[in-house]
């Protein structure tokens, strides 16, 4: 088909992923936008030159339920990003917790080894949803910690230690650790066995501290 002077040209253009048309000029005068990635001049008398300028799509960063999770709380350290840019998340589980799962539009998030994570934002927006387990390891060594504390204390009123304070500030702050771990499980997390468990060994170890309180005021 041939073309003339005054006729309309139209110039249709395709952005790589992750970018979007910025500008668009012919020989140095803006072209019409007629529609997305569609530009339209009129032919002038002499040969022309389209230029095109490119830039990179900003899409948003959601953290699902606003970072906060039962077992912990996380976020990102920015709102926004383009193609290419790496994100760092930071998470940070409540006593007694632990990271289960840190996901990115549902795909699994690169672990850093430091408490963060990290993915390469990809060309759409993304949701980051985190899920927090149960600690068994670090329950296990604090109820150890407080089986010692109170090994020591029982052993020194077996000995006849008139000066039990040492003994009795290690199991209280034994004691102030797994109960803080205590009210931080959510039922979800932790069945009513377990925390019923939980529960009784505390008991046993408040009544150990509550009979050397009394033998020492007697």
């Amino acid at each position: 088909t041939k073309i003339k002077v005054g006729d309309t040209i139209t110039v249709t253009i395709t952005p790589n992923e992750g970018y979007e048309v910025d500008t668009v000029t012919v020989t140095g005068t803006v072209a019409t936008k007629i529609a997305e990635n569609k530009y339209t001049f009129p032919l002038p008398t002499s040969d022309v030159v389209v230029d095109v300028t490119y830039k990179k799509i900003v899409y948003n960063i959601a953290l699902f339920n606003g970072g906060n999770a039962a077992g912990g709380n996380y976020s990102a350290d920015m709102a926004s990003a383009t193609i290419g840019d790496t994100v760092t998340i930071a998470v940070a589980p409540n006593l007694g917790y632990l990271v289960d799962t840190v996901a990115v539009n549902g795909v699994a998030a690169t672990n850093n080894g430091d408490g963060t994570y990290s993915f390469t934002m990809p060309a759409q927006a993304v949701s980051i949803s985190v899920a927090f387990d149960i600690d068994l390891p670090a329950i296990a060594s604090e109820l150890q910690k407080l089986n010692d504390a109170d090994d020591a204390l029982q052993a020194a009123i077996a000995s006849g230690d008139n000066d039990l304070s040492a003994e009795i500030a290690a199991l209280s702050a034994a004691f102030a650790n797994l109960q803080n771990i205590i009210d931080n499980l959510d039922n979800d997390y932790a069945t009513d066995a377990q925390l019923n468990a939980l529960k009784t060994t505390l008991d046993a170890a408040d009544a150990t501290m509550g009979a050397a309180i009394a033998a020492l005021t007697t």
